[in-house]
């Protein structure tokens, strides 16, 4: 039998951005004539792309929150796409708060959970000797779902308030970049046998990504935050 303890991580990004007064050409200036841009996307939007970005092959990332089933891939000299800068390292910072406006009125209006704290910052620590230091690159491998990949490409990721949002009470605007929290999101997990080198918790933790909205249930309060569940999982003798 197995016995669980579990760490539980709000998981959302908090970035700084400065907007700069240029304005730019949608066209090369030094070009006499322009023509009117035309592009064509084509994306994916069927359930598939709730999958893990980087899952791995031969096994089935929606049954491998067992043991012996977690997904194991991640190889420190690739660089991961996702939500996180892959050059850059993180601290978690469990008092960022909810920007309850971004669920008020049109599309939304919604009783959010104002209890649920807590976001991803950038830092200039290292998670090989410092606590609470998470590397981007791994955090990438970890949660990055298909769907987020393809809204960083497309947007600069899903954001929590286009018109940012002053979360640490510094009297300016930050954005805070979300991950996917829908219905039949499904719950995934993964684990690295030199974890501490690249997060706060060693090679026996398991990293459980699951999505508060998954099962499509109404609820009193909205939960926004996908989550980062960090357990560790120890077998007990059965008598």
């Amino acid at each position: 039998m197995y016995r669980y303890l579990s760490i539980l991580i709000a998981f959302s990004l908090l970035f700084f951005y400065s907007r700069g007064e240029n304005s730019y050409c949608v066209a090369p200036p030094f070009l006499t004539t322009s023509i009117s841009p035309n592009v064509l996307i084509m994306l994916d939007n069927s359930g598939s792309m709730k999958e893990p970005m980087y899952e791995q092959t031969g096994k089935s990332w929606r049954y491998s929150c067992s043991p012996g089933k977690y997904m194991t891939n991640f190889d420190p000299d690739k660089s991961y796409y996702g939500i996180f800068d892959s050059n850059r390292n993180y601290t978690y910072d469990k008092n960022i708060p909810v920007d309850t406006s971004a669920y008020s009125g049109t599309p939304y209006d919604v009783n959010v959970d104002t209890s649920v704290k807590g976001a991803f910052v950038e830092s200039d620590c290292e998670p090989s000797t410092d606590e609470n230091c998470w590397s981007g690159n791994f955090l990438n491998w970890l949660v990055t779902r298909r769907i987020d990949a393809a809204r960083m490409v497309l947007v600069g990721g899903k954001v929590e308030n286009r018109d940012g949002y002053d979360y640490d009470g510094d009297w300016k605007k930050e954005w805070k970049i979300l991950g996917n929290n829908e219905p039949s999101d499904y719950t995934f997990c993964k684990k690295y046998v030199n974890s501490e080198d690249y997060s706060p918790f060693n090679s026996s933790a398991v990293f459980q990504i699951e999505s508060p909205a998954d099962k499509g249930n109404p609820k009193n309060k909205y939960d926004p935050y996908e989550k980062l569940i960090v357990r560790y999982d120890f077998i007990e003798d059965e008598d």
